[in-house]
């Protein structure tokens, strides 16, 4: 099995060069706090390249068109998983919880 630079087999599949791509991504991606998804996309296209220029990716299989699409959607899983809540606002309504003036088994 052939190995980089970083002592890692170099992946001989396409499946497990996605893996080695997601990795990778991954953890630039979460590093994000305020990204867009362009700013995203830029990442992640160029953590690709450098494994590409690399040739970590030369026996895995993997298409410039295929990873163009990898890129994508890393992205869009990214962004499912890092998408901002909307703050509920408190309801006035709300019913206060019940609080026992006894306490329970006593």
């Amino acid at each position: 099995m052939k190995q980089t630079f970083a002592t890692m087999p170099i992946p001989q599949s396409k499946e497990t060069g996605i893996v080695m791509l997601a990795d990778s991504c991954e953890a630039a991606l979460r590093s994000l706090k305020e990204a867009t998804s362009e700013e995203a996309l830029n990442m992640v296209k160029k953590i690709i390249r450098a494994r590409w220029k690399d040739e970590q990716l030369r026996d895995s299989g993997l298409t410039k068109p295929e990873l163009e699409t990898i890129a994508n959607v890393f992205v869009q899983i990214w962004q499912q998983f890092h998408h901002k809540r909307i703050p509920y606002p408190a309801s006035p309504s709300a019913p206060t919880p019940f609080l026992p003036s006894q306490p329970i088994g006593g």
